[in-house]
């Protein structure tokens, strides 16, 4: 949409091959800047995947985020993302590798491109999902998500990850992040 001419442009595909594009998010810098991720199937597994848009060239090429297929019922869902003003962009989901569902990361840094996703939630037995994720001005970020009635987080500061604690438990499905 243009605040100039008061009208849409012509609409973009952002996704590329595969089927079943799901659950997109998208997130904008002060400049115009966007990144939409979502999740799309390919084959028997759903993987993130994720779109630039630069503010006067237009929407980049659609580029896989991650590419966990090996193990069985290797799969994703709830894809977030999150952007600072200086255009770096945070993405998370819950990947599901084999019986366990693990919150993973990938990194934007403007001028750089995608980093290489990384599980951002490393204790055994793994049942996590419904993760966020929120970035401020200087590119730290936090990421926020469920496992059972647990909530946790990890914390992004100085270019790592730090380690997932407990912020908060409920009973049951009670426990719900908006």
């Amino acid at each position: 949409y243009s605040a100039a001419t008061s009208a849409w442009g012509t609409a973009t595909l952002l996704e590329t091959g595969g089927s079943s594009a799901q659950l997109p998010q998208v997130a904008m810098d002060p400049n115009g800047n966007a990144t939409v991720v979502w999740m799309q199937q390919l084959g028997i597994h759903y993987n993130a995947w994720a779109a630039r848009y630069r503010a006067g060239s237009g929407w980049e090429a659609a580029v896989l985020l991650e590419n966990e297929n090996s193990a069985p019922n290797a799969t994703l869902d709830s894809p977030e993302i999150a952007m600072d003003a200086a255009g770096n962009a945070i993405a998370v989901w819950s990947q599901r590798v084999g019986v366990q569902n693990f919150i993973w990361a990938n990194r934007y840094t403007t001028g750089q491109g995608w980093g290489g996703a990384a599980s951002i939630d490393i204790t055994a037995n793994g049942l996590s999902f419904i993760p966020k994720v929120a970035i401020d001005g200087s590119g730290n970020a936090l990421a926020v998500w469920r496992r059972g009635s647990i909530l946790y987080a990890n914390r992004y500061t100085g270019g790592n990850w730090g380690t997932p604690a407990i912020v908060g438990s409920g009973i049951g499905h009670d426990l719900a992040i908006n």
